[in-house]
This record gives C-alpha cells, sequence and structure tokens, in this order.
C-alpha cells in the first residue's frame, strides 16, 4: 500500500481526541496525539527574516551577484515538508498516516490547498455538549497549570461571567461556524464529516465509513476490537490523566446547565445543526 496523509480538525472539546485515538488503533493507520502546526509555522515566520538576512550578508561579502531570498511559496513548502515528515516519522511504518490538530478546521481552506486536498476528516459535536466540555477542560487545566490559568480562562469569558452565559455565547457562533465549514466542504469528496453523537452511538457504523474513506480495512475482523478498546472506561483506564475524560476529583460528572437553558441554546443554533443533518 501506498504512503498516504489525511487530517483530521474539529472545534476544540468536539471529540477530535475520541477519533484520533480510535483512528491510531487501526493496524494500517497512525494518528499521534495532537498536534500544534501554527507553533511551526510560527518558528518557520521567524526562521525566514532571519535566514534572508544571512543570505543578503553573504552575497554582499561575496561580490553582490544579487541574494535570492526564502518567499511565501518556499515558507509554505517548509511548512508542507515538515508536517508531511512529522507524520511520517509519527508512523512507526504505518502505510496510512495522518495528523490531529484543532487549528486546522479554522483554516480549512489554506491546508486544503498547501496539501493539494488531502483527506481531511472533520468532527463536530452538539454545541451545548461542547461548550459545557470546553468550561470543564479549561477550568481543570487553569488549576493544574497555574502559571497558564489565565490563558485558559481567557477563552472562557462572557458577559455573563458563568458557565450558562458561555454556552449561549457558543450557540450564538454556531450557525455562522457551520455555515463557514459548510461553505468550504460540500461538494468536496477529500472531505468526511463526523458527528461526535454519531461516533458515540453507532460506533460501528461510523467506524465502517471512517475507514472506507481512508481506504483500510473496514471489515468486522478489524472493527470489533477498536470498538471495544474505545469504550470511555478502557481509554480512561490507558490514560495518565482520566480527568481529561469528564470527571471530576471524586469521579462525578461534571458541572453542566439546565434543560431549559439546553434548549433556549439549541434553538438558536438549530439553522446550524439543521444544515450538519
Amino acid at each position: 500500500m501506498a504512503d498516504r496523509f489525511f487530517l483530521c480538525c474539529g472545534p476544540p472539546k468536539s471529540g477530535t481526541t475520541f477519533l484520533q485515538r480510535m483512528l491510531g488503533m487501526h493496524p494500517e493507520v497512525s494518528c499521534p496525539s495532537e498536534q500544534n502546526f501554527e507553533a511551526i509555522a510560527r518558528n518557520i515566520d521567524t526562521f525566514v527574516p532571519s535566514y534572508n538576512k544571512v543570505l543578503r550578508v553573504a552575497d554582499r561579502r561575496t561580490g553582490g551577484q544579487g541574494a535570492p531570498t526564502v518567499d511565501m511559496n518556499i515558507a509554505q513548502a517548509i511548512l508542507r515538508d515538515t508536517i508531511l515528515n512529522l507524520s511520517r516519522g509519527f508512523a512507526g511504518g504505518k502505510p496510512v498516516h495522518g495528523l490531529n490538530d484543532n487549528s486546522v478546521f479554522g483554516k480549512l481552506k489554506f491546508y486544503d490547498d498547501l496539501f493539494e486536498s488531502p483527506p481531511l476528516i472533520c468532527i463536530l459535536r452538539d454545541p451545548v455538549d461542547q461548550a459545557i466540555s470546553n468550561w470543564n477542560h479549561n477550568h481543570r487545566l487553569s488549576k493544574e497549570e497555574k502559571d497558564r490559568a489565565a490563558g485558559h480562562l481567557k477563552p472562557l469569558e462572557n458577559p455573563e461571567g458563568t458557565l450558562e452565559g458561555y454556552v449561549r455565547l457558543q450557540a450564538a457562533g454556531f450557525n455562522s461556524l457551520v455555515r463557514h465549514f459548510c461553505d468550504h466542504a460540500e461538494g468536496r469528496s477529500n472531505i468526511l464529516t463526523i458527528r461526535y453523537e454519531s461516533l458515540v452511538e453507532d460506533r460501528m457504523g461510523e467506524l465502517r465509513r471512517l475507514f472506507s474513506f481512508l481506504e483500510v480495512d473496514a471489515s468486522p475482523r478489524v472493527l470489533k476490537p477498536i470498538v471495544k478498546q474505545s469504550s470511555r472506561e478502557n481509554m480512561m483506564a490507558q490514560s495518565a490523566h482520566p480527568a481529561f475524560f469528564g470527571l471530576d476529583e471524586s469521579g462525578k460528572n461534571q458541572i453542566t446547565v439546565s434543560a431549559e437553558v439546553r434548549i433556549q441554546a439549541l434553538q438558536a443554533c438549530s439553522e446550524g445543526l439543521e444544515r450538519l443533518g
């Protein structure tokens, strides 16, 4: 099987880690823990002017022939090749290798163009549950990483200063988020949309769809062990940080919102939910 590369992404706390872990459980597929392409891009942005300066100095010292410079096309090629080499290096010999990075979701066209329409797997989730999960996750991180607490709490700010206010704020932006995503994704055969809820409720069926999209073995022989291994209990047991899976220190479910707030928020984002199907 030829070496093949893919990307997976989604808004934060939409199930990207759940998706990524199941992808990596397939014997032909590699998809390690979340990446940070923005960090690579920032380093390239620092490198380019620095290296261009070195080239100009070298040109002056060697007769002033006219120094070539690293332009945007070269910088993007460096970013593309770096990501591809990371993916291959992390793959452990698996022929189908991919990387998971939430930042890709907000720059779909850029990465779609950069890799010339690679297989792109995008996962989306009920915006109320996504917001609740993000709220709890970031508050937990603010306690664990006190030196970065402000950075974790900043995205949660809302006029009400509460979880309910954050849920309402996220729901208000959901229609626009879905519209932007669908405007790019619809009609593109290289993009697969996964609903988190469907992945939970019909794991076998969604995994069959997912691995068929990647053109790897999607037979029950392969899928049944993945379904078993990917239970919440098994993933928590294998994790060094089980609190990531939505439980507090006492093992109870984290805080949520009332049924009334949930209904109001879902009504506000009904357009986006309907478009996703």
